[in-house]
């Protein structure tokens, strides 16, 4: 069974208690959607979320992740789990764009190179579309 994480990255705290990590990981059901965020640009929540990924992958559960990141930029992202392009390449609104977000980015797709189990999808509407942020995500969600 598969279930979506669909990360919009807005955490605001920076201290994570070990209750919540197993609170949160414990949440995360089979079809089911689990948002998790960020203030952007926080490199602790970004471990964090990977923490949680790591810790769900190693139930042997599937998962798929959700990014911040434009769907048009989806098929490279395929490039870059297959090895085929580095994270640099990938367009990242600046707002979210920072160092930890592409190395999440990197491990992620070194993980789903060793895991079929693992996906990974390019959620956000494009900057330059006029439309709703929420409504697009959720359109692709359903896909």
């Amino acid at each position: 069974m598969r279930f979506f994480a669909f990360a919009i990255l807005l955490f605001s705290s920076s201290a994570y208690s070990e209750n919540s990590y197993s609170q949160i990981l414990e949440g995360i059901t089979p079809n089911s959607i689990t948002i998790i965020g960020e203030v952007h640009k926080r490199p602790e929540a970004i471990q964090f979320f990977q923490s949680l990924i790591i810790g769900y992958m190693q139930q042997n559960k599937c998962l798929t992740v959700a990014l911040e990141i434009a769907s048009s930029q989806q098929s490279l992202l395929n490039e870059i789990m297959l090895g085929k392009a580095r994270v640099t390449d990938i367009e990242i609104a600046p707002a979210i764009d920072h160092p930890s977000f592409r190395a999440l980015i990197h491990d992620l797709a070194e993980m789903r190179s060793h895991n079929n189990c693992l996906k990974l999808i390019a959620i956000d509407a494009a900057l330059e579309l006029k439309t709703n942020r929420d409504g697009w995500m959720a359109i692709k969600l359903a896909e």
